[in-house]
């Protein structure tokens, strides 16, 4: 779906406006990327970094996974690089 942004926020009088239907689309899809990225944080990085995990027999299934299958990785770097809500903004003088 695409949002016609660049045009309204030039010319909109109720800016707030504009920007609160931004926040509020964008709202869920920040919320989902904080709680993945707080949880790779605390089951997969505080461990390692703790010293609790200290042999390859303790790698997190998740890394096991993607390097067993290393095709599976594209998984998340698209949703890293991506986002989980990607955004097109177009420029009305491109049209």
């Amino acid at each position: 779906m695409e949002r016609k942004l660049a045009t309204p926020g030039v010319n909109a009088d109720q800016p707030t406006q504009l920007l609160a239907q931004v926040e509020k689309r964008r709202l869920f899809p920040t919320r989902l990327t904080q709680a993945a990225q707080l949880a790779i944080q605390n089951r997969l990085l505080k461990p390692v970094l703790e010293g609790e995990r200290q042999s390859t027999l303790e790698t997190p299934w998740p890394v096991r996974l993607l390097n067993r299958w290393p095709a599976l990785r594209v998984v998340p770097a698209y949703a890293v690089g991506i986002g989980v809500r990607p955004e097109h903004v177009r420029s009305p003088a491109l049209r």
